[in-house]
Parts: structure tokens; C-alpha cells; sequence
């Protein structure tokens, strides 16, 4: 008897590549479009805090418009865990358009003079082209208080 023996292609799978490939294309996405952090440019114009309410819109000196869209909150069911109350903001200056996000940090069950945190720990601050905007206060569902500086180019 001929018995034709023959080998059976496979193809050996590399998940190791493919979560590799996967990593790398998050952390290329998450960098394109995440808000950058500060830097260290100069400030030329630093402007006093703003109050802004929520759906109404803020018109600042140099054709820059902020929105208060809406409100979020990340809180914690274990006391003595982080929290968060975020603003979410829509800023618009020369057709050029962009969604924030600032958000006021705490610790689940400790109010904020003895939880031990910072202020540039508790408020968020970002770079959006020209401009360095810090959160100063937030009330929750009604309004926020920033500053807005203008960096040199």
C-alpha cells in the first residue's frame, strides 16, 4: 500500500505580537488626543478668576468662548478612596473647536481642609494652543471658577 503522507500547513498564532501591536496603537492614539499638561512657556497675560454657569456661554477679550456643557462624578463607595467631580467644557476660538475636561479631586468621606491634599493635586489644569487654564473652585452642577493665562509662542 502507498500512503500519501503530507504535512498540514498551520499557522502559528503570535498573541504576544498581537498585544504588543495593540499597546502601541493606544498609546500613539491616547497621546494624538488626550490634553496636554502644562509647561513651562512664559506667561505674558494672566487673567483674573472667571465665573462660568452652566449652558451659558463666557466670551473672553481675545475671541476665545468657553460653554459649561455639563457636569460628571466619578465617586468612590469606600470611604477614604479618590473621587472626582469633573466640568466638561467646549472652548471655541477661530473656528478652531475643542471638548475639556477639568476635574476637582477629593477623598471619599474627608472634607477638603483635612484631606491633605494640594491644590494643584485637588483642581485640574491643561494647555489648549495658547492658553494655560486652571480650575479653581467648582459648584457642582451650577458653576466653576478658572483662571486663563496666555502663554508666549
Amino acid at each position: 500500500m502507498n500512503k500519501k503522507y503530507y504535512k498540514e500547513n498551520t499557522v502559528d498564532f503570535n498573541y504576544s505580537s498581537l498585544i504588543t501591536f495593540i499597546i502601541i496603537l493606544f498609546v500613539i492614539n491616547h497621546s494624538a488626543y488626550s490634553q496636554s499638561k502644562p509647561t513651562n512657556k512664559i506667561i505674558k497675560e494672566k487673567m483674573s478668576v472667571l465665573k462660568i454657569y452652566l449652558n451659558k456661554k463666557k466670551h473672553i477679550n481675545d475671541s476665545l468662548s468657553i460653554l459649561l456643557t455639563s457636569f460628571s462624578h466619578k465617586p468612590s463607595p469606600v470611604i477614604g478612596e479618590a473621587e472626582r467631580a469633573t466640568a466638561h467644557l467646549s472652548l471655541l476660538k477661530n473656528n478652531n473647536y475643542h471638548d475639556i475636561m477639568l476635574s476637582e479631586h477629593g477623598i471619599a468621606g474627608v472634607q477638603k481642609n483635612v484631606d491633605g491634599l494640594l491644590d494643584t493635586e485637588r483642581y485640574d489644569s491643561i494647555n489648549w494652543n495658547e492658553y494655560y487654564i486652571e480650575l479653581k473652585k467648582t459648584t457642582y452642577d451650577q458653576s466653576i471658577e478658572i483662571t486663563i493665562s496666555k502663554k508666549d509662542d
